[in-house]
């Protein structure tokens, strides 16, 4: 925990960001790097066509606070935007998702 997933991003590309971004993102968010997983989510389509200029990243994850929320939104939208073939984004959206921890479970057991 967190899972990032990634929409509007090829999946070899989400790939590649994990690589580069989980590093950085474990130091701001103070958690070791192998908690970290991203996904990549698919296209992002409006009046049925695909939108190529937007990514959209969800994070779920337990409640951290604002300070590094912002550091962890900065660091995502940053590594997009340098990233090899994202020239045409214009805009990197981050939401998080707060997780209640009675309401996770892994491997059948609440955390």
């Amino acid at each position: 925990m967190p899972n990032i997933k990634v929409y509007g991003v090829e999946p070899a590309q989400v790939q590649a960001m994990s690589g580069v971004l989980t590093p950085t993102l474990s130091a701001a968010i103070g958690c070791p790097a192998d908690w970290i997983s991203f996904f990549a989510g698919g296209g992002i389509f409006s009046c049925g066509q695909p939108l190529k200029t937007d990514v959209y990243v969800q994070v779920d994850w337990f409640s951290r606070e604002e300070t590094v929320q912002d550091a962890v939104a900065q660091v995502i939208t940053d590594g997009i935007k340098a990233m090899d073939g994202m020239d045409g984004v214009e805009t990197v959206t981050v939401v998080f998702s707060s997780l209640e921890k009675p309401n996770y479970y892994e491997n059948g057991q609440h955390y």
